[in-house]
């Protein structure tokens, strides 16, 4: 199992376990949102579609599909820096395909581009079922301390 890896290298590691239970009180928690695997080349996460995170209409929220996307870019993005910096979403362009009105939803994320100054990360989100419900582009710009 991937929780047992460490990521990059050993002055700054990270298991999923670590970043959910840091996280519970934030967006994270707040979506449901629980990592899975994270490596130096993809973060896998769970997210769980809950009421409180649709729409009157029943039908699922595209700002929660973008948050998702977001949240798991800027992790993995803090992550490829290897705790020299951190990072500031600089766009978001998450399209929504389908929406799930509950359930549990499959993320994954991976760095397409990275240099210096900034990353761009695709983030597929999925079903249950494994059908693509949003695919989402986030640039990141890299700040360091």
């Amino acid at each position: 199992m991937a929780d047992d890896k460490p990521v990059l290298d050993p002055k700054y590691t990270v298991w999923p376990q670590g970043i959910d239970a840091a996280t519970v009180w934030v967006l994270n928690g707040h979506i449901g949102l629980m990592f899975t695997e994270i490596t130096a080349e993809r973060l896998r996460a769970k997210a769980r579609i809950s009421a409180t995170l649709r729409r009157a209409s029943i039908a699922g929220f595209g700002g929660v599909y973008a948050s998702i996307a977001a949240t798991v870019a800027c992790r993995g993005g803090v992550l490829s820096l290897g705790g020299a910096g951190h990072v500031v979403a600089a766009n978001n362009k998450t399209d929504v395909l389908r929406f799930v009105c509950g359930g549990l939803l499959d993320v994954q994320a991976a760095p397409l581009f990275c240099d210096r100054r900034e990353q761009l990360w695709c983030v597929v989100i999925a079903d249950g079922n494994g059908q693509t419900c949003a695919v989402g582009g986030v640039r990141l710009q890299n700040v360091f301390n």
